[in-house]
């Protein structure tokens, strides 16, 4: 008899892939439009314009994604959905070290191979 758990959601571990990106988006925005200015004398001017106004742009969409994704994506959840448990039947969540302790497929088909 499944017991009717809520399920557990945790946000706010894990945050160094989003601040990560955001570095990179800032220093898309930043450093893109800095070597055109800086390298860029043979570009008409308005190349030069169209070139740091795309750059700004995806650095900034990058770091906006970026934070956004790394806010609302839950860093862990457990127990079941409606009482339902999860795909593989359980309430339980593994962890990353259980799933680590499990042999690889790759084992798997060397021990067959060998045997």
């Amino acid at each position: 008899m499944e017991t009717n758990k809520e399920p557990q959601v945790e946000f706010g571990q894990g945050r160094a892939l989003p601040i990560a990106a955001v570095i990179a988006g800032a220093a898309i925005a930043i450093g893109v439009p800095a070597d055109v200015l800086g390298l860029g004398h043979d570009l008409t001017p308005q190349m030069q314009l169209w070139l740091t106004v795309l750059a700004v742009c995806i650095g900034g969409l990058t770091a906006i994604i970026a934070a956004f994704f790394g806010t609302v994506i839950p860093s862990s959840v457990s127990g079941g959905w409606h009482g339902h448990g999860n795909r593989h039947g359980g309430n339980e969540t593994k962890t990353k070290a259980a799933v680590s302790d499990q042999p690889s497929p790759a084992a798997s088909i060397v021990a067959t191979r060998d045997a």
